[in-house]
């Protein structure tokens, strides 16, 4: 399992920085050939990877969905795939650079909630 941890921190660094990357390339020069390069080689495998990773880790300690801080990890991935895929839309074309900027600060927030929660761990419930 710890593999499996290793493979999910990892990929995460490599989707978070890739979109950090991508958003701040599209809010400066707009859609670029080497930003598609970008997101089809580091950005898209990293969140394939953290969602695959994700999963089974979940399956294997599935207690942990019992917990608050986990659904709001969740809530705050989720939000990662939002910007995620209004980014790969920016790379085909369209789209105001003031746009992307803002996705750059919201791509900040939520990865930093999302290490807030893992590392302090909120509203753990005890177990029952």
């Amino acid at each position: 399992m710890e593999w499996v941890r290793a493979v999910h921190i990892f990929s995460t660094l490599l989707w978070i920085g890739g979109l950090l990357a991508l958003t701040r390339l599209l809010a400066l020069q707009g859609p670029l050939e080497v930003g598609r390069g970008l997101y089809r080689r580091l950005t898209a495998p990293g969140a394939f990877f953290v969602f695959l990773t994700g999963v089974w880790m979940l399956h294997q300690h599935s207690a942990l969905l019992r917990q608050p801080y986990m659904h709001g990890k969740l809530g705050l991935i989720a939000g990662l795939f939002v910007v995620d895929h209004l980014t790969m839309r920016g790379l085909k074309g369209g789209g105001h650079p003031r746009r992307y900027a803002w996705l750059h600060a919201v791509t900040l927030l939520l990865a930093a909630g999302v290490v807030i929660l893992i590392v302090v761990r909120p509203f753990i419930k005890a177990p029952s």
